[in-house]
């Protein structure tokens, strides 16, 4: 899994590209872990290139977005791919993670945070 950062408008957001599976979740992890450090709020995880997440990887976004809460931060998701949107269907954490469209969808949302 590819793993690129980029700062917009006050928020973190970081592309993912390829897989999230337990053999790529220590990339993550360690983006996650900086973010918290420097007590970045407002994070954006894109996902238009990445092509599918097990169940360990579930687990490092659930785990990320409780530290996240911890310090009233708050993660988004944009652009799914179907397989990938199908996937949080399944596992029921489409309505546990906000998820938007677009960019700027997602960073019209933190106004109100």
């Amino acid at each position: 899994m590819l793993l690129k950062q980029k700062g917009k408008q006050g928020a973190v957001i970081l592309s993912l590209n390829g897989e999230l599976t337990i053999d790529t979740t220590l990339t993550l992890e360690k983006a996650f872990k900086k973010i918290i450090s420097e007590n970045l709020r407002k994070v954006i995880i894109e996902c238009r290139k990445l092509e599918y997440v097990d169940s360990s990887g579930f687990s490092c976004l659930i785990k990320f977005s409780k530290n996240l809460k911890e310090i009233q931060g708050t993660v988004f998701f944009i652009s799914l791919t179907p397989k990938v949107r199908a996937l949080f269907a399944i596992t029921k954490l489409d309505s546990a993670f906000k998820i938007f469209e677009s960019e700027e969808e997602a960073l019209g949302e933190f106004s109100g945070y």
